[in-house]
């Protein structure tokens, strides 16, 4: 008679039985953990394209704004050098008007009605210069 062998009851098989249900539970577990790391490397290079794109603009911003500042800087010298132009001509006219104002007082004084008063013919063109000598003084005043 032939005995029937009963492997399943077996230690050994019981024992690679154990050793299989725990390799699969292993297997499982770091099937799971390999989608995490895929999936966390996914959004990590998303993350990293997305950084470098900004890193780009930033970088086009920042060439453009180097860029407006140069001209900025090119027309503050501009205006100073029209500011410093204004105002050596206002001080060169300071002195032009002083001097000028100091010629007309003098002809305003030779020219003055007072003086021709006694009934020359030179009293109406005295009034007439002396008028036109004031108009130029308030000219040069209000310049």
């Amino acid at each position: 008679m032939r005995r029937k062998l009963d492997l399943w009851n077996d230690p050994v098989v019981r024992q690679v039985e154990a050793k299989n249900a725990w390799l699969r539970e292993r297997l499982d577990t770091a099937t799971e953990e390999c989608r995490t790391l895929r999936d966390a490397t996914e959004a990590a290079v998303q993350a990293r394209d997305e950084a470098r794109r900004d890193r780009e603009a930033v970088l086009r911003d920042l060439a453009v704004t180097k860029g407006r500042l140069t001209e900025a800087e090119d027309i503050a010298k501009v205006w100073q050098s029209l500011a410093g132009a204004a105002q050596r001509v206002r001080h060169s006219s300071r002195g032009e008007h002083a001097a000028l104002d100091h010629v007309l007082r003098h002809l305003l004084s030779v020219a003055h009605p007072d003086r021709w008063a006694q009934g020359q013919a030179a009293t109406e063109l005295a009034h007439e210069l002396s008028i036109a000598i004031n108009r130029i003084r308030e000219d040069g005043r209000r310049a």
